[in-house]
């Protein structure tokens, strides 16, 4: 007789609501003073009984000064306003029942006499506690057309706060939960500006419409209502196990946080002289003595040296788009880019930390040995005693980059020639080509400046600008032919 086979059924069912009610009055007088303000009341299921419901309000004014008596006579200046704005939202993009403690069935099992039954078990805390997280932001503006409309300029400068931000918070794990608790940690604020410049006109047979745009942005954690004032994110056991960003309070968010990396390490009597650096040798990386215990550096390398290595975040992003139309030819483009952020490229941990005796690059060709000394790969050995492949700046790179995002070009066959090859059946026929991701310059060596986001991780929204290997942007080349009857 056949030894019994055991069988599962899984199935899921879940539900949600979400309920709105919104006011909004308009005013404006001679064209010239806009205003406007609104209220809005959102109910969402996913948060605990008490705190199911978000109040959000706005309101902003506009001041167009062309229509005044002063510049209405002013040719050269086509529109100007000025503007101000306050306004409220609500974020309630989290599962659903994650304020509450969830009985899991499946994976753990018990001994009820000699049988081994499939146990229900909770694994993670509930919170009854959790809202709506809120984001408040002012806005000063400048609207400026010239030329008849052709060339146009607006700037703007913002200042947002969000508060009662919403993270996947682990507790401590003697406490027995694997999954962590979705949580309202504190505020943090986002200040920026942001430009863009336009230009449209017809010359002779070409139209052509130009548009460029570049935006700043300084983030600060300025609240975190936690037992502790920093969070740590981005381990991985795959990618050396140790966490890679920290997040704390009165610092931009989870800035790429580990040791400094100081050369490597020639001879025995270099290690000696150096700060205590257990398992090193020849041949391993020296790294850098930076802090104690009491704030200043005390001859050995621990977790104290750990500092800020960069951050995820830009110092500006730009971009461009053009749009050529001549004759029956048309040709659009979007370029993008972004400057001064950093990637850090966990990727690069699998194939030149050596930490794993397989899957490795062909950088580790290059390692350290008696005869080959002069380079930045450390010694290829088992175990990496000296923990070579640990968070340090060597796994930073420059991120920034300019990407064609999107170019288009066609030709749409003139109407005169359609009506004598298809009898007036067809009334437009474009060909056209476009392509996406077409180039990209950047020094970044990996797969992809534009690091995707990686989920299935509990700290995921602090794991942003760490490049585990995701999957790049793909690029992609597309022809067709749009035909009108």
């Amino acid at each position: 007789m056949s030894n019994p086979v055991d069988l599962y059924v899984g199935g899921g069912k879940s539900e949600e609501a979400l309920i709105s009610y919104l006011g909004r009055v308009q005013y404006s007088y001679a064209n010239k003073y806009l205003f406007s303000t609104s209220y809005r009341a959102d109910g969402s299921s996913k948060f605990a009984p008490d705190n199911k419901w978000g109040f959000f309000k706005s309101f902003s004014a506009g001041w167009r000064l062309k229509e005044e008596s002063f510049l209405r006579d002013v040719k050269a200046i086509s529109d100007l306003k000025l503007r101000v704005s306050y306004g409220e939202t609500g974020f309630n993009g989290i599962g659903n029942y994650v304020w509450q403690s969830n009985e899991n069935v499946g994976g753990a099992y018990y001994m009820f006499g000699t049988t081994k039954a499939q146990a229900s078990y909770f694994n993670q805390l509930g919170n009854l506690d959790l809202k709506w997280e809120t984001t408040n932001m002012t806005n000063f503006g400048l609207d400026m057309k010239f030329l008849n409309n052709a060339l146009s300029f607006s700037a703007e400068y913002y200042n947002r706060k969000t508060e009662n931000l919403i993270l996947n918070v682990q507790p401590a794990p003697s406490m027995g939960y694997s999954q962590g608790t979705s949580t309202n940690i504190g505020s943090m604020s986002n200040k920026g500006l942001e430009f863009q410049l336009g230009y449209d006109k017809q010359i002779g047979k070409v139209h052509m419409n130009i548009s460029a745009n570049l935006s700043t942005n300084k983030n600060e954690v300025l609240k975190l209502d936690l037992p502790t004032t920093e969070l740590y994110a981005g381990a991985d056991a795959d990618f050396g196990g140790d966490a890679i960003t920290r997040t704390k309070v009165g610092e931009p968010v989870q800035q790429f946080f580990g040791y400094k990396v100081d050369g490597i390490f020639q001879t025995q009597a270099e290690i000696d002289k150096a700060p205590l650096q257990a398992g090193s040798k020849p041949g391993d990386i020296r790294f850098k003595d930076l802090s104690g215990p009491n704030g200043v550096p005390d001859g050995k390398i621990d977790a104290f040296d750990r500092t800020v290595l960069g951050s995820y975040l830009p110092k500006f992003q730009y971009g461009f788009n053009l749009a050529l139309n001549w004759n029956n030819f048309d040709c659009t483009a979007f370029f993008q880019g972004s400057q001064g952020n950093d990637i850090f490229n966990a990727n690069r941990i699998t194939l030149e930390g050596m930490a794993r005796l397989f899957n490795a690059g062909t950088g580790v060709l290059n390692a350290w040995t008696p005869s080959n000394t002069n380079t930045t790969m450390p010694r290829a050995v088992s175990g990496d005693p000296n923990k070579n492949a640990r968070v340090s700046d060597r796994w930073i790179e420059d991120g920034s980059y300019l990407r064609l995002k999107n170019l288009t070009i066609g030709y749409t066959i003139p109407p005169i020639k359609l009506e004598s090859f298809a009898k007036g059946t067809i009334k437009k026929i474009r060909v056209f080509f476009t392509g996406q991701n077409l180039v990209t310059f950047t020094k970044y060596t990996g797969y992809d400046p534009e690091i995707g986001r990686r989920s299935g991780l509990s700290d995921a929204n602090l794991i942003n600008g760490i490049d585990y290997g995701q999957f790049p942007q793909p690029r992609t080349i597309l022809g067709g032919i749009q035909v009108g009857f």
